[in-house]
Parts: structure tokens; C-alpha cells; sequence
């Protein structure tokens, strides 16, 4: 006969499954700070327990008043107890402060003391060894705390692929002997591009999620936001790509309620109800993009915010300065010539010149392989052939588009313009 599920398991699992996904990587980090990055593995294992333990405790006894405070106690009594019966000592750390004190237990999971830890441990993984996609990886894993199959979606791999590299990045640690940086380490103005690389792909992949049933995984841009947060607010890590993500980002995360309506359809920019867009993040985007460009560096992250930027002041879509968007993606081509950008220099093409311009263009790039023929290609090729008025043209490529999208909104979204032909 089947056991009979104490009351509340239900509920305590999914509480424990949500302080687990904003709490893991925070005390890892943390734990790894005090036991020392070697220790990585011990310090996965603590957290492990402690919310296998919550899962237990809670579904006998009830969730205690403060449970992430229980989880800190745990965490730390687990710790303790290492220390004592495998003699692990504390690595001696020096905090971005400059001062060499030894980690205290009592520090631990302070919200200075979590902040700076997961800094290190970001940048810790920007040492060369480690692949783009390795640090990644790592980074979701280990700072924003995803599981391997939530990685392993949001970056179209498998399971056991993560799981590999995530191995592989462990066995790097300890063959580079790798350790949290020292706090006098300019060279690390070195690696702050991978570190922005790191943090720009994870706020894409919220941005747009490749799978599920939202568009927006906005877990994953406001942790993209909190650490860029991070970077901005460490006078020695700040930089004029740093301000410019941070005013990309915001830009960005404005939108999120326009984006989608209540059943979870996705809203293209033409449509949506620019009085759900929230001015206050608007007005920090542009203070913050402002700011950045005092240095007229012109970076990527720059034009990308600059275009940001131009979408949240117009008034309406009609309103867009497209023939500005168009100069700010021909900027960016000179230095990014990608697929993704070229496309979306069409789009801007197709609303500031006109569908025949666009597509004379599109026809050029495509003969030159500039193109890739993606679910994004078919849907701007579609709506071309619309606006001239070819409408089986635009059902097949409507229909191409429908076929290699994975994305649930997405795949709605064509379906709805397909039926309007």
C-alpha cells in the first residue's frame, strides 16, 4: 500500500524548489570562498544536503519562519563539521576591499560577502582555459544556480553534454590550480569581456528563450541585471561595456510586460501597448546609457544599447527613427558582421525604405552566404512577400518558419500571421 503523503509535501517541494533556484549558486559561491575554490565540490555537497534536508524537516515538522536563515544555519553547521573531521582549513581571502582577513564562519552568506563572492567566482571562470560556452556553463550552474536540464534547454545541448562540461570545468580548477582572484588584480580588466560575454548570453537566452511555453524567462534576465548590477557598482571592474549592458538590459526588461498577453502570446513590437512599458527602467536605462558613451569607445554593447535606446523613446512604432536604427546596425556590422545582425538591419531596412529595398538586399546577402536560413529569415522573408502582396509566397515561408522554431510563443505568434493571408 502506498504511503500517504504528509500534508503540505507538495507545497514545502515547490518552496523548497524556488529558494533552491535563488539561493543555491549564491552559497555555493560563498562556501567555495571559505573552503577555497578546490573545494567546489564540498561546497556543492553542503548545499545539496541542506535542502535535502529542508525537504525532510519541512514536510514533518513545517516550514520554519525564516527558511533561508534555517538553510544559512544548516549550511554552516555542515561546515563546521568538514572542517572538523577532514581538516579542511579556510583559505586565507583578500576581499575586493583590499584586506586580507581570513573568512569568518559568522560572514558567511552576508549580502556583501555573497556579492563579492560570486564576482570572484565569475571571473574566476574567465581564465583561457575554459571555453566561452565552458564559462557559460559554469556560470549558470555555479553563480545563477539552473540545473543541468534548465541549462541544457536554455542553451539547446543535452543533458549530457552540460554534465560533461561541467565535469571537464571542475578538472580545470584543480590541473590550473585555480583559486578566487586576488583583489589587486588589474589583469582582470584583461577578461571583463568574456565576463560581459558571459553575462550578455544569459540575459539573450531569457530574452528570447529557444524552448517552453514564454518567450521570457525573466529569471534569467534579472539575474543577467544583478550581475551586471555587480560589475557596475565595483569601481574596479566598471567600464563604459559595463554601463552600456546594464542600460541594455534595462531597455530591455521595460518591454517585459507588452511582450506577452495573459495567455502567454507573443506581442510583436508594431502592437504592443507602449503604456505597459515601465518608465522608471526606461529612465535608468538611458541615464545609464548616457553615462556610458562619455567614453566614445563604440562597442558593441554601445550601438546595441543606442538602438535600445532609440525604441524606447519613439512615441509609437510609426514614430521609430528607423533610418538612425538603420545607421546604428551598419555601425555594428563594420565590427559584428553576423547572421543575427545582418538580419535585424533588414527589419530596420524593411520599415525605414521599404519592403522592395529590404528585400534587393536580403537577395544580395543571401547569394554572399551572409544569411542563415532560420526560423527568423523565413518569418522577415514572409512578411516581405506580404507587404508586396504575394501571399503564397508568404504562407510557404510562413510555414518554414512555423517548422523550425522550437519556441512555443514563436511558433503562435506565425500561426496567427498566417492565418491572416
Amino acid at each position: 500500500m502506498q504511503q500517504e503523503q504528509p500534508p503540505y509535501h507538495f507545497e514545502t517541494q515547490k518552496l523548497v524548489s524556488h529558494l533552491y533556484r535563488q539561493w543555491y549558486g549564491k552559497m555555493v559561491t560563498s562556501l567555495a570562498r571559505y573552503f577555497g575554490l578546490q573545494q567546489l565540490e564540498l561546497a556543492e555537497d553542503i548545499v545539496q544536503e541542506a535542502f535535502e534536508s529542508a525537504i525532510k524537516q519541512w514536510g514533518q515538522k513545517g516550514v520554519p519562519d525564516q527558511p533561508v536563515n534555517w538553510l544559512f544555519k544548516v549550511c554552516k553547521n555542515k561546515a563546521i563539521n568538514a572542517v572538523r573531521k577532514k581538516r579542511f582549513e579556510p583559505l586565507p581571502a583578500e576581499s575586493f576591499l583590499n584586506t586580507r582577513e581570513e573568512i569568518k564562519l559568522e560572514t558567511l552568506f552576508l549580502d556583501n560577502e555573497i556579492e563579492d563572492s560570486q564576482l570572484r567566482m565569475i571571473v574566476a571562470c574567465c581564465h583561457p582555459a575554459f571555453s566561452v560556452k565552458n564559462q557559460l556553463i559554469f556560470v549558470l550552474r555555479h553563480v545563477a544556480g539552473l540545473t543541468v536540464r534548465q541549462i541544457a534547454r536554455g542553451l539547446l545541448m543535452t543533458e549530457e553534454a552540460v554534465a560533461k562540461s561541467i565535469v571537464r570545468s571542475k578538472q580545470l580548477i584543480r590541473e590550473k590550480n585555480l583559486s578566487f582572484p586576488d583583489p589587486d588584480y588589474l589583469k582582470v580588466k584583461e577578461n571583463l569581456h568574456e565576463l560581459h560575454l558571459i553575462i550578455y548570453l544569459l540575459f539573450n537566452e531569457g530574452y528570447s528563450s529557444t524552448d517552453g511555453d514564454s518567450i521570457i524567462r525573466e529569471e534569467l534576465c534579472f539575474e543577467a541585471i544583478r550581475l551586471i548590477k555587480l560589475v557596475t557598482n565595483n569601481e574596479k571592474l566598471k567600464t563604459a561595456d559595463s554601463l552600456a549592458l546594464f542600460s541594455l538590459f534595462l531597455l530591455h526588461a521595460a518591454r517585459f510586460p507588452a511582450r506577452e498577453d495573459v495567455e502567454k502570446k507573443l506581442i510583436d513590437l508594431e502592437t504592443q501597448d507602449r503604456r505597459l512599458w515601465d518608465q522608471d527602467m526606461i529612465a535608468l536605462g538611458q541615464h545609464y546609457f548616457r553615462e556610458s558613451i562619455q567614453e566614445k569607445n563604440y562597442s558593441k554593447y554601445q550601438v546595441e544599447a543606442a538602438i535600445a535606446y532609440e525604441h524606447a523613446q519613439a512615441p509609437s512604432f510609426e514614430e521609430t527613427d528607423w533610418a538612425s536604427i538603420c545607421e546604428l546596425y551598419e555601425y555594428l556590422l563594420q565590427t559584428d558582421p553576423g547572421a543575427a545582425v545582418y538580419l535585424n538591419w533588414l527589419i530596420a531596412l524593411f520599415y525605414s525604405q521599404g519592403p522592395l529595398v529590404a528585400y534587393e538586399k536580403l537577395q544580395e546577402l543571401d547569394a554572399k552566404g551572409c544569411l542563415v536560413q532560420n526560423q527568423y529569415y523565413f518569418s522577415l522573408l514572409g512578411k516581405m512577400y506580404m507587404a508586396m502582396d504575394d501571399t503564397t509566397l508568404a504562407a510557404s515561408c510562413f510555414r518554414q518558419a512555423i517548422e523550425l522554431t522550437t519556441s512555443m510563443p514563436e511558433k503562435k505568434y506565425i500561426e496567427r500571421l498566417l492565418a491572416t493571408l
